[in-house]
């Protein structure tokens, strides 16, 4: 099975298209930053005596854009996490060589906080279970 953070990355930036810079557990410096990262917690849903099971991967994804007013046209955020909302909710999963059993959007996208120098960041959370081989 390949890395699942980086697959799910790419991914992502391959849904919010070349417009957007994506990075795995950092804010990229662009315009239009996008960071996934894994969610904490048990990654483990059902473990089988054979060593393997079903796992679920929980994901965020934040994006940051320059603040309103500016000179440059501002990206819409929401619009594009919608999107990925969209793909998620039509079963669209990316390919981490495991069956996936779902993937589903956990928290819907919002407006997440705004920085000291009046950037935006968005966010989204959402998750694949899947089955993982065992030995």
């Amino acid at each position: 099975m390949s890395d699942i953070s980086e697959t799910v990355k790419d991914w992502v930036a391959g849904v919010l298209g070349p417009g957007v810079a994506v990075e795995y557990g950092r804010f990229p410096e662009a315009p239009v930053a996008c960071e996934v990262k894994s969610s904490p917690g048990d990654p483990w849903v059902k473990r089988y005596q054979s060593g393997g099971g079903v796992k679920r991967y929980a994901y965020e994804v934040y994006i940051r854009v320059n603040p309103r007013g500016g000179e440059a046209r501002r990206f819409d955020a929401l619009a594009a996490l919608r999107s990925l909302q969209a793909r998620i909710e039509s079963h669209e999963v990316p390919d981490i060589g495991a069956a996936c059993f779902s993937h589903e959007v956990t928290q819907l996208p919002n407006e997440h906080s705004t920085e000291k120098d009046g950037r935006a960041v968005y966010q989204m959370t959402a998750a694949l279970t899947y089955h993982e081989k065992g030995n």
